[in-house]
This record gives structure tokens, C-alpha cells and sequence, in this order.
């Protein structure tokens, strides 16, 4: 073999093995937490990189836990991956689109998390919501989560304590664009969804909930427990939301031999 001939293999072996190492890099995936407090949710390897120029180092890592489904209550807990870590994570970011059939406890107790972008979580499959945001910025100065907007609930049928106390302590508690859109049609349980959200805040904005479906609703007792009194910046119409909401599941309830 001819000099020539070797340096040519060499650079061949070279590249595919560089190519076999992009690849690995780019479809393995994990949750990161830097050192400034943000948290990727499902980030690729081949990005860490450069979240740490932006974020800092990192402190923590944890599995990819797409082959559960990105259900905790599979690992037979209540509570997500990360809760060890729940008082450092102050910003949380998906950081590359997925799919998952629950989304239950994602968020639950990340007391001191002041924004959560849930852009890239495509809910079209998802079916239980419940806790998803509960104490999330419970500390926090201000909470807010954008994305929310755009997501399809159609197939979501319990959204239980969904938000409870979440931004409870903050001066604003704002899900962005609102939860107008969202399809309810489906969702029979919405028990303390809302109960003391945002309670002490000075801006408080979750949207028109008056259109929401609540056809397939049979609970929601305490869905917006404490607010009135306490705060005045809460928005007036939570009431008539409330009265619209417990009747209709009250009558659904009783239509199908519940109470």
C-alpha cells in the first residue's frame, strides 16, 4: 500500500467516525441544569455546549425520560426528575419539540422558577394535566409561562390542581396570550385548578375562560379558591366563571349518577 493510498483511507476512517459521533451527539438527548438556574427540558448533546456559554456550567444532568413517556407517575412517583434540585431552577425551557401523553407533575414544587416556556410540548396526544404547574414560582417575585396559548387540550380530561398556588407570592402572575383557546370539551375534573395562583399578585392574567367547554365537566369544586377579599387586582370575572363552571358540572355529575 502506497503512502497515498493510506493517508486516503485514514481521512475516510476519519470522517465516518467523526460522522458516527455527530450523529450519537445529535439524537441523544437529557434535561440540563446550568448554573445561572436554567433547566432544558430534552436538550440534544450536541447544544450543551452552547448553553453553557450562555447559562454557565453545569450542576446537574438527567436521563432523557422519552422512553416513559415523559410520565413520572411511571417511575411510580409523584413528582418530577428534578425536584431534588426544585429551590435552584429559576427558568425552565423545552428545548426541542416533543409529544407526551402526560405532562402530570412536570413543574410541581420549582418554588423559586420565575418563567417556564412550554413552546415545544405539543399536548395534541396529552391526556392528564394534573399538578403540572402546582407551587412552580411559589417564591418567585414574578411567574409567567408562555406557549400555553397555542396548545391543543382536546384530549386532556383531568386538569386537577393544575396552577394551585403557583406564583402565590409573586407580584405577577401572567400566562401569556391567555388560555382562551383551549378545547375543555373533554376534561371532567378541574378540583382547585386555579386555588390561590397569582393570590398576592399586582397583575394577574390568565385570559377569557368564559368560552371554555365544559360539557364533559364533573368537578371543580374550590377551582378558584382564594382570591376576592385578598386581592383586588384578581379579575372580577373569575366569579362568574366559577358560578358557570360548578352548575355545569354539578348538572353532569347528577346526569350521570355521581351525586
Amino acid at each position: 500500500m502506497t503512502k497515498k493510498s493510506f493517508i486516503k483511507i485514514f481521512i475516510c476512517i476519519f470522517v465516518f467516525v467523526l460522522m458516527i459521533g455527530f450523529w450519537v451527539q445529535y439524537n441523544t438527548f437529557s434535561t440540563v441544569l446550568y448554573e445561572d438556574g436554567t433547566l432544558m427540558i430534552e436538550q440534544r448533546s450536541l447544544n450543551k455546549w452552547i448553553s453553557q456559554s450562555n447559562h454557565g456550567s453545569i450542576v446537574k444532568e438527567y436521563p432523557s425520560f422519552k422512553k416513559h413517556g415523559y410520565n413520572f407517575l411511571s417511575y411510580g412517583i409523584k413528582k418530577p426528575l428534578w425536584y431534588d434540585k426544585r429551590e435552584d431552577i429559576t427558568s425552565v425551557q423545552v428545548a426541542t419539540p416533543i409529544s407526551p401523553s402526560i405532562t402530570a407533575y412536570w413543574f410541581y414544587g420549582l418554588t423559586n422558577v420565575e418563567d417556564i416556556d412550554v413552546s415545544n410540548i405539543d399536548t395534541s396526544r396529552t391526556e392528564n394535566m394534573a399538578y403540572m404547574f402546582s407551587k412552580a414560582g411559589y417564591n418567585a417575585k414574578k411567574f409567567k409561562v408562555t406557549g400555553l396559548s397555542d396548545w391543543n387540550t382536546s384530549n386532556v380530561t383531568d386538569m386537577q390542581w393544575m396552577f394551585r398556588a403557583a406564583g402565590a407570592d409573586a407580584d405577577s402572575f401572567v400566562l401569556d396570550k391567555g388560555l382562551d383557546h383551549w378545547d375543555t370539551s373533554n376534561v371532567r375534573i378541574m378540583v382547585y385548578m386555579f386555588d390561590a395562583a397569582g393570590e398576592n399578585a399586582k397583575t394577574w392574567k390568565i385570559g377569557d375562560l368564559s368560552n371554555w367547554d365544559t360539557s364533559s365537566l364533573i368537578a371543580c369544586s374550590d377551582m378558584f379558591r382564594v382570591y376576592g377579599e385578598l386581592n383586588p387586582n384578581i379579575d372580577e370575572r373569575v366569579y362568574s366563571w366559577y358560578e358557570d363552571f360548578l352548575e355545569e358540572a354539578i348538572k353532569n355529575a347528577r346526569e350521570l349518577g355521581l351525586n
